[in-house]
């Protein structure tokens, strides 16, 4: 199937000023929303105050946003902590995200890279019922396809297990990618291009300050050691490795002339 890149419609609608302001607001709101759930989840406490700047708004913007989400009930009066239904819609923008995301992987043809842009726009834009559609067909998936934990429609999620640094990894050792952070692109193009995907198992062959070689599908391939930090990786256990025949397996494009795939 062909790749094809895109971008993001309505980044784009809203620069041309093409897009009702009533729609950019509600976009950029829960785009605030979700940013406040993600400092709340990985420091424990709500932020103190926030800066327009780090957000690309003006001081008018940030405070009419923080304005609107106190009028929604989804932040406490005069702070920036979640109330309850705040979590709630917030962890319903994550699933509708991540769920598309892997319903893009799965059943479209557009390039890796392109994922997160399109499933931004479309978050805002799903209802309930077409979450819970979504999900059927894609057989009520836990994780998305970079790994990330897919909230249930009951509100819970699955945890990321910890991820090995870089200075814990040993070569000779075969590992599994449990999760590849899309965070930082030039990082997730490079693992993307080079064939892995959550799940996939490869060999560290060498590890050096610059470039280091994984063993993967049969082929020693290099990587810039900085692409490693968006892995989140565990190392295989002896019985998985002899389940996956690792040793053998090989890209079909290596496929000698007349030998075919079993």
């Amino acid at each position: 199937m062909k790749r094809r890149r895109t971008f993001d419609l309505v980044s784009y609608l809203q620069r041309l000023h093409l897009l009702p302001e009533r729609l950019t607001r509600k976009t950029e709101a829960e785009d605030l929303l979700k940013q406040l759930y993600d400092h709340e989840k990985s420091t424990g406490k709500a932020p103190d105050r926030l800066t327009s700047r780090d957000l690309h708004l003006s001081p008018e913007q940030l405070e009419a946003l923080q304005r609107e989400l106190e009028r929604e009930g989804l932040t406490e009066p005069g702070a920036l902590r979640l109330t309850e239904a705040g979590r709630q819609r917030a962890l319903e923008l994550t699933r509708a995200h991540r769920l598309y995301e892997l319903y893009l992987a799965e059943h479209s043809g557009y390039a890796p890279e392109d994922w997160h842009r399109i499933a931004h726009a479309e978050e805002h834009k799903l209802t309930e019922r077409e979450h819970e559609r979504i999900a059927r067909l894609l057989g009520n998936p836990l994780f998305d396809p970079h790994g990330d934990p897919i909230p249930t429609s009951q509100g819970t999620e699955p945890t990321i297990p910890h991820s090995l640094s870089i200075e814990e990894l040993t070569e000779g050792q075969w590992y599994y990618v449990e999760h590849i952070e899309d965070d930082e692109p030039e990082s997730f193009r490079l693992l993307i291009d080079a064939g892995l995907t959550r799940d996939s198992l490869f060999r560290l062959n060498r590890l050096e300050s610059a470039r280091s070689q994984i063993y993967y599908e049969g082929e020693a391939l290099e990587l810039p050691t900085f692409a490693f930090v968006a892995l989140t990786l565990r190392p295989a256990k002896e019985e998985e490795l002899k389940e996956s025949h690792s040793e053998d397996t090989i890209r079909l494009t290596r496929l000698p002339e007349g030998v075919e795939a079993t």
